[in-house]
């Protein structure tokens, strides 16, 4: 890989995975977000460009869920969306929600997804959904 961008295949397999912005589940404006940071200048870390590092949010890095989870990477990580740079994309959690709710899944490198229980309880998951609403 050059510096951690995503190749076209990877970027296809994200779309045709996800479908919908992972934050509220809008359609429209899709960007695809590196749950773990290229860095400044990019990065040679093979797993950067997978499809289990790429979540796709809507708006930009300053606009929309993506903007959201830029500025608010504490809360990003607990969903999922942000991945600390010792770990490896395909095994940290990440909550998608869709048009009928949500789940949240494994991301494969092959770019597939697998559902898994619930790791937040309830009323902590309701705090971030609601903070993602109420935060443009």
């Amino acid at each position: 890989m050059t510096n951690g961008a995503f190749p076209r295949e990877v970027r296809e397999a994200v779309h045709a995975r996800d479908q919908w912005c992972a934050g509220c589940g809008t359609s429209t404006g899709l960007t695809i977000q590196h749950r773990r940071a290229r860095g400044m200048g990019g990065t040679t870390r093979d797993a950067t460009a997978t499809a289990a590092n790429g979540l796709l949010l809507c708006g930009s890095g300053t606009t929309g869920c993506h903007g959201w989870t830029e500025d608010h990477p504490a809360l990003a990580a607990l969903l999922g969306w942000r991945v600390d740079q010792r770990e490896d994309p395909a095994t940290v959690p990440v909550w998608r929600a869709g048009p009928l709710g949500g789940d949240w899944s494994i991301l494969a490198d092959d770019g597939f997804a697998e559902a898994i229980p619930d790791r937040l309880d309830p009323g902590t998951l309701a705090d971030v959904t609601a903070l993602l609403r109420r935060t443009p």
